[in-house]
């Protein structure tokens, strides 16, 4: 009897001793965090893994909930209070390389904020805004301490004024349109006409830079159907040109001006489409003065005299 009631007390006092199962949180993760808590992490490989991936997914929910955004604002905010009480607030803005580009939008592409020092200015964010414009080819942006924005602009150079129906753009040497502003201020470019003038500017352009008589002759080059370009002079004399061969047949041009004066007489047209061979549309007085002159040597086609 005595033995059994020892083992008995025995037993009850081992239940007793027995600490109860934890319930509520189990798993995996849960375990690996109690045993972070206490210490008892030990660096077998799939310890670390998991480790880092619980802290991946603790940093994720941070950012995600705006939690670090906020800190790092709130952060923002006090460093600058500090900034400008130091004396590094904005207080000056330099602009260099600016002749076309309107100032005052430069300004705004700054975005300057009174509450914010020089240290929390976008540098990045502004020179992307300021080479949206179409004026700016390329724009650096820099601080120079304690209090002055730095702006460098390179331009693109206006080439050339193109009209596309009732529009009108001044265009750089790739055919870019930079503004439709103010194109009177640009009266001294040439004026090119059409769809698909701007995408062929340069070549014509440079063709016409070979024969300056032209060039100075020239009120406005017409782009037809894309193909070919037709001269308008400012004696609005127009000049058909080939779709090829250009700066052979603008040469002819110029040799038949300086040996006979042509683009001083009374004409109308010069078709150069075709090689080796020219097509001039006399002006009104003109053709009557020759068609007065076939009759009197009694020519019967005197009514066709009107093209040479």
């Amino acid at each position: 009897m005595r033995a059994l009631k020892n083992k008995k007390a025995k037993s009850q006092t081992g239940r007793v001793g027995r600490k109860p199962k934890a319930r509520g949180r189990t798993g995996f993760g849960w375990k690996l965090l109690e045993d972070i808590s206490f210490g008892r992490v030990r660096n077998a490989p799939a310890n670390l893994a998991a480790l880092a991936f619980i802290s991946l997914v603790l940093i994720y929910s941070m950012f995600a909930g705006g939690y670090v955004r906020e800190g790092f604002n709130a952060v923002g905010r006090s460093i600058d209070r500090v900034a400008l009480g130091l004396g590094f607030a904005v207080t000056e803005i330099k602009i260099s390389g600016r002749d076309n580009v309107d100032r005052l939008a430069i300004l705004q592409a700054l975005d300057l904020k009174k509450d914010r020092s020089i240290f929390r200015f976008d540098v990045s964010e502004a020179k992307r805004r300021i080479e949206r414009f179409g004026w700016v080819n390329s724009a650096s942006v820099s601080r120079l301490l304690p209090g002055t924005i730095s702006v460098k602009i390179d331009e693109r150079r206006p080439m050339a004024i193109w009209q596309r129906d009732k529009l009108f753009f001044v265009i750089d040497s790739e055919g870019k349109p930079l503004s439709d502003k103010k194109i009177a201020d640009y009266a001294a470019l040439p004026l090119l006409v059409g769809h698909g003038a701007a995408k062929h500017a340069r070549a014509l352009l440079d063709e016409l830079e070979a024969q300056p008589t032209i060039k100075s002759m020239m009120k406005a080059a017409i782009r037809v159907g894309d193909r070919r370009w037709n001269i308008q002079l400012r004696n609005n004399i127009r000049v058909l040109l080939p779709e090829t061969r250009e700066s052979e047949a603008l040469a002819e041009l110029v040799r038949l001006e300086t040996e006979q004066g042509l683009l001083s007489r009374d004409v109308k047209t010069i078709d150069l489409r075709i090689p080796d061979r020219m097509t001039i549309e006399l002006g009104d007085d003109a053709a009557a003065q020759r068609k007065a002159s076939l009759v009197k040597n009694g020519a019967r086609g005197a009514k066709k005299g009107k093209r040479i």
